[in-house]
């Protein structure tokens, strides 16, 4: 047994996790704050910036929800251990390993993910943990030696975070607006011929982002109760046009003072 708090207040059993147990504040904000590769990178590396970059691929490549939810549980025990332990060491640590794939089943059950891996998702894994170390850790020529030997081929390396956009509060805004995407009931969605654009009616909040460049050109959304734009973030710029017209199309309000003059 192991009794941890976490950020809910809660203590729990992190051997024993239970469905009840499970929020996905407690897995983002873990996410944001656990080091990858025993924080011995260039930069400190999130398991945020993972799921982050883990994500864009999927997005990039059209790959179905299940994939999605798949990928961004599939670190989520480590928001409950502290600890993001690398393969070897967890090898040595069959406990800790029992436990983790136990949690994995009530994590997925929790979210509606069924089934809780895949293949998929753990070649994925491999070849962005490469692309990581090619990019963030020292001696490349031991990672391109360890790819070559386990037949891994590493992602492009614009799936890797840079230093600029790895800092907490922006990884967990773009995890949590992820998250919410991906898992939350969301009735309204349009696709432009670069954005995709969605709303969460019971939330009065939405969210947009480029179909190439992911969340990079895009952010969050927020409306009153009358439907009305009040507020968006991500970019510097003025909100595309097409995203207004998107937004429109869904039944909402965007002000003419939105629009580029």
């Amino acid at each position: 047994m192991a009794r941890l708090m976490n950020s809910t207040g809660n203590i729990v059993d992190i051997f024993n996790l239970k469905k009840e147990d499970i929020s996905s504040d407690v897995i983002i904000l873990g996410a944001c704050r656990i080091n990858r590769f025993l924080g011995q990178t260039a930069y400190a590396y999130p398991v945020a910036a993972h799921l982050i970059g883990g994500y864009w691929y999927l997005e990039s490549i059209g790959a179905d929800d299940t994939l999605k939810k798949q990928w961004l549980i599939h670190e989520a025990f480590e928001s409950y251990s502290g600890v993001d332990l690398p393969s070897p060491l967890k090898a040595e640590l069959p406990l800790y390993k029992e436990a983790e794939n136990r949690a994995l089943q009530i994590i997925a059950e929790a979210f509606g993910v069924n089934p809780a891996e895949s293949d998929e998702v753990k070649a994925l894994d491999r070849a962005i943990m490469v692309a990581e170390a090619l990019e963030l850790m020292p001696n490349k020529e031991y990672w391109n030696e360890f790819a070559s030997q386990n037949n891994i081929t590493p992602l492009d390396s614009n799936f890797v975070i840079s230093k600029e956009f790895c800092y907490e509060e922006h990884l967990q805004k773009t995890l949590t607006d992820i998250w919410d995407k991906v898992f939350s009931s969301q009735d309204l969605v349009a696709n432009t011929k670069n954005y995709s654009i969605g709303i969460f009616p019971d939330k009065n909040r939405g969210w947009f982002e480029h179909q190439r460049y992911g969340d990079e050109q895009g952010g969050g959304l927020w409306f009153n109760e009358d439907k009305e734009l009040v507020d968006y973030d991500g970019i510097s710029s003025d909100l595309p046009l097409e995203v207004i017209e998107a937004i429109r199309s869904l039944g909402y309000k965007v002000d003419k003072t939105f629009e580029t003059e």
